[in-house]
């Protein structure tokens, strides 16, 4: 991206995203193409809010959006080096999920998309998160990474589309208490509260039994317990900031007693308070 167009987009920051006298059609691909760069300042605080509010506001058709919709699931964005052989390749793909966040809220607002191709991109979002295996939060290097807190962005917006039925919303539940019963990393970057954030959305919803979350809990408490430190710790921690975060959206809920109930009981002889 040259120095004419990065000037373009800080002016851009000033003026509210007007996009005036601009091609906004290749202003979008160029920032897509450099959604994962390095460049911490490039990235989160000139690429991300322009690109977001192209998408956002209204300036290209459906089936606009559908081809970048299409591009920022390929092999080159959301799917980029899954095995991360590339330094710091995640930046690629959690970059691109704040972005499709945007289009997943704005097909919530606007449905933009058919039924069939939105439960696909579902399914595919959801395998990503369950496949993406680079974890950190934050780098001195490169700065944010927070693929599970981007990764939660994207879940929360799926969460509260009618097209996403009662086994979507178990499938998004299980994979959350899956991301965090982890003993190779602990989460301290606010992924808790992010991910808490698809959970409220589909209790808003009403459409799972108090059984399945009763039961939900009760799994999460008994994680598998490494014998092992840091693992163990590890775990434990992971475990217990969700269900913490979750406990204290839900207290002031009287609806959701018999929830904040089992969790309170699950924290104190499962996961073990200290």
């Amino acid at each position: 991206m040259d120095a004419k167009t990065i000037q373009y987009l800080e002016n851009q920051l000033i003026e509210k995203f007007t996009f005036q006298q601009i091609d906004k059609w290749n202003l979008a691909i160029q920032m897509i193409a450099e959604i994962g760069n390095h460049d911490s300042h490039l990235r989160d605080d000139i690429i991300y809010p322009n690109l977001a509010h192209l998408l956002h506001d209204s300036h290209f058709t459906n089936d606009e959006l559908l081809t970048i919709t299409n591009k920022l699931f390929s092999e080159e964005h959301l799917w980029f080096d899954m095995e991360n052989n590339i330094p710091y390749s995640a930046l690629n793909r959690t970059f691109t999920s704040l972005q499709i966040t945007i289009l997943v809220y704005v097909h919530f607002r606007d449905n933009i998309y058919d039924t069939l191709f939105f439960k696909q991109l579902f399914v595919s979002y959801l395998d990503y998160y369950k496949k993406e295996s680079d974890l950190r939060g934050y780098e001195k290097e490169v700065g944010w990474i927070h693929s599970v807190a981007h990764g939660a962005d994207v879940l929360a917006q799926f969460a509260r589309c009618s097209d996403i039925d009662v086994q979507d919303c178990m499938d998004m539940f299980q994979a959350i208490s899956d991301k965090f019963m982890i003993s190779h990393y602990s989460y301290v970057s606010d992924e808790d509260e992010r991910s808490v954030e698809v959970l409220i959305n589909v209790l808003n919803r009403k459409i799972l039994s108090n059984e399945f979350l009763i039961s939900w809990v009760q799994k999460l408490g008994n994680y598998p317990r490494p014998t092992t430190y840091p693992e163990v710790y590890r775990i434990n921690i992971n475990v217990k900031s969700l269900l913490r975060s979750l406990y204290f959206r839900l207290i002031d809920e009287i609806e959701y007693n018999f929830l904040t109930a089992e969790i309170k009981k699950v924290l104190l002889e499962n996961v073990k308070l200290r």
